[in-house]
């Protein structure tokens, strides 16, 4: 199968300025590659590889794969699913990296990554992640939806602008009792230049505790709720893109 994986692998901190609605908010890194999976397998059999992979010290501390749903045929064209692992601070992504050099250990039992799928030689991209988490959200489980859209940065607005309209944006979908985890992704280093654009893309992701409230959400859309009411345009972003997450090592991000 021809179809490209991406494979973000993010490192948390907690750091974010709090709302009404939500605790501390987290910040963290991301590294993102692109990965091909070969004939014969699936997404599903990437997802019972990926947790059945052995762990240790140099493991990330979270990992999720994200199977695309409804999305932009720019990505359906060259990609599979997304995966995304979590690192406690770029210190230890580097070092948990360098400890994977050597690669696996072929001597061990079950599939490896290179069994199921081959990965961008790049490197893919490194991003920054900021997390806000609702203090009434369920959490993250083994299995559940997400959106993404892709948002650019108005003129003389900054990434600390939209980290504002995110906490706001989250007490207005608060305020009608919807609670998600949602996301700014900004990237840092290995970046596209078609994606460059002077620094002023970012990404916007809203994780649901499960399909029932991702659908919940969604039907806001179909009334007169506004997720930006009171708040000022910061930047202009595409609809929404739909992807299937699933938990296959660790945290609740």
């Amino acid at each position: 199968m021809r179809r490209m994986v991406i494979v973000s692998l993010a490192v948390a901190t907690v750091v974010l300025a709090s709302s009404i609605a939500y605790s501390q908010p987290t910040d963290a890194v991301a590294r993102v590659r692109s990965c091909s999976l070969k004939d014969g397998y699936t997404i599903q059999d990437a997802v019972r590889m990926s947790r059945g992979l052995p762990r240790d010290e140099s493991s990330a501390t979270g990992v999720f794969i994200r199977e695309p749903v409804v999305v932009s045929s720019a990505f359906t064209d060259n990609a599979d699913l997304l995966l995304v692992q979590f690192y406690p601070s770029y210190a230890e992504f580097l070092t948990r990296m360098e400890g994977r050099r050597t690669g696996w250990d072929r001597s061990l039992p079950g599939l490896r990554p290179s069994d199921v799928m081959t990965c961008d030689p790049s490197g893919g991209t490194v991003r920054q992640v900021t997390m806000f988490r609702d203090d009434a959200f369920e959490g993250v489980p083994d299995e559940t939806l997400m959106t993404i859209r892709f948002c650019d940065l108005e003129e003389g607005r900054t990434v600390d602008d939209a980290r504002d309209v995110l906490a706001g944006i989250a007490d207005n979908f608060a305020a009608r009792d919807q609670h998600a985890l949602l996301q700014l992704w900004t990237t840092q280093l290995g970046l596209d230049p078609s994606f460059r654009q002077q620094n002023r893309r970012v990404q916007v992701a809203a994780v649901a505790s499960s399909v029932e409230a991702m659908g919940d959400r969604l039907d806001l859309s179909r009334t007169d709720f506004n997720a930006l009411a009171g708040l000022p345009t910061v930047m202009s972003c595409t609809p929404r893109d739909l992807w299937r997450t699933y938990r296959t090592h660790g945290g609740n991000n």
